[in-house]
């Protein structure tokens, strides 16, 4: 049998940075490969914490059309129509500022405490125009034997489909979390980049 190259299989959980979109007048980039994973990130780079052991899945698809031609049984010509790119995943930190950027929505006020009165920060899920933003994820692939350092950098994204806040307690609590899902947005200024690191890292 052909010899399965264990360093090509991703596996577990991974980091997870959202930034400023590629539409923004100061959009963040993919870092530079020498800088090592956990690295200080410049720009507006937020770091948001792990995800949970299932890590992330990124999907792509793409439709065609068919042009046919009453000279021919088969089409002459097939256009892509639209491609479609998503990640989506489960963080594990419920935090406000985490659950503002995967809902696309809200605004975070804080009240500070006063003699014999807490504080508190609160997240108003106010109705706004969904910003987009970007997103990085290293990862290590698989993060055991030595695996092979991995960036997924998505420009631009928007937050899309069913979010969930999951807290769970005990041999379950792996899994609890805010599961989000985000999809590309614009053309080839926002098109997603896979990225094998061979800086020592």
């Amino acid at each position: 049998m052909p010899t399965l190259n264990r360093l090509n299989i991703p596996e577990g959980p991974v980091y997870v940075y959202f930034g400023a979109s590629a539409y923004a007048t100061t959009p963040d980039v993919m870092p530079a490969d020498t800088l090592a994973f956990g690295g200080v990130l410049t720009g507006t780079w937020r770091a948001v914490g792990y995800t949970n052991d299932d890590g992330i899945t990124t999907s792509h698809e793409q439709d065609r059309g068919e042009v046919m031609s009453a000279q021919q049984r088969t089409p002459v010509l097939r256009p892509r129509n639209n491609a479609v790119d998503m990640v989506t995943g489960t963080l594990l930190e419920v935090t406000l500022e985490n659950l503002r950027d995967i809902l696309g929505r809200g605004t975070i006020t804080t009240t500070p405490p006063a003699t014999g009165v807490a504080g508190f920060k609160q997240l108003r899920l106010t109705d706004s125009i969904a910003p987009t933003i970007a997103v990085l994820i290293e990862g290590i692939a698989p993060p055991t034997d030595g695996g092979k350092p991995r960036r997924i950098f998505f420009p631009a994204v928007e937050a899309t489909g069913t979010v969930e806040v999951t807290q769970n307690i005990g041999e379950a609590g792996a899994n609890a979390g805010v599961a989000f899902e985000f999809t590309r947005v614009g053309g080839t200024e926002s098109e997603p980049i896979y990225r094998d690191v061979l800086a020592a890292l």
